[in-house]
């Protein structure tokens, strides 16, 4: 038999590839089924809101099915909820202006296992790394204390979270305090890259 097309609706909605922010920065997604997600442009970038549900899910145009990111060295923080929810963000590389981490920003990304902030990064607000499932290990590139906003009880309360790591034993030291922002993850705290972890007290 045949249908007459009067008789058939199809819709679809597609999802964008591309685009320019409300603040101005640029945005891509390529690589294999277009989930590698590039930004680039100059400024800070923008906050954004997020779903609600089980998971907590960014609102940003580029979506939770991303799995890698790259941020250029003009973008200079990343915004509050910019990538929450993306479960299967392995990789993010973040550009050397980038000054600040934003509230949730990179919160319940479950594939990675390490993440490496530039010497740039001074603030991480809360719940920045927070519920990162196989998350072991932050490298902190810079030579002086980093400030921890908000409730900053949880801004690495990631489950498997080992180490958080300083460049040298006095960047390490200048964050490590009986009292202060640092003080929930003394433990956690070691001075030096690579293969070599040292534990520093004070």
């Amino acid at each position: 038999f045949t249908i007459g097309s009067s008789d058939v609706t199809v819709s679809a909605t597609l999802k964008a590839l591309s685009g320019t922010t409300e603040d101005g920065l640029t945005w891509s997604l390529g690589g294999t089924n277009y989930t590698e997600l590039t930004i680039g442009g100059t400024g800070p970038m923008q906050a954004y809101g997020y779903t609600t549900g089980n998971i907590w899910k960014t609102k940003a145009p580029w979506g939770t099915d991303i799995t890698k990111v790259t941020i250029g060295d003009g973008v200079t923080s990343i915004g509050d909820y910019a990538f929450i929810g993306c479960e299967n963000l392995a990789s993010i590389t973040i550009g050397s202006g980038v000054t600040s981490i934003g509230i949730g920003a990179i919160n319940h990304c479950d594939q990675m296992t390490t993440v490496t902030l530039p010497a740039s990064v001074t603030t991480i607000a809360y719940a920045a790394f927070e519920n990162c499932q196989k998350l072991e290990t932050i490298y902190i590139n810079h030579d002086g204390e980093v400030s921890l906003t908000g409730n900053h009880d949880n801004a690495f309360n990631a489950p498997n979270l080992q180490y958080i790591v300083f460049p040298n034993p006095a960047a390490t030291l200048a964050n490590t305090k009986e009292t202060g922002n640092w003080a929930t993850y003394k433990n956690k705290l070691r001075s030096g890259f690579g293969n070599q972890l040292f534990l520093t007290t004070n």
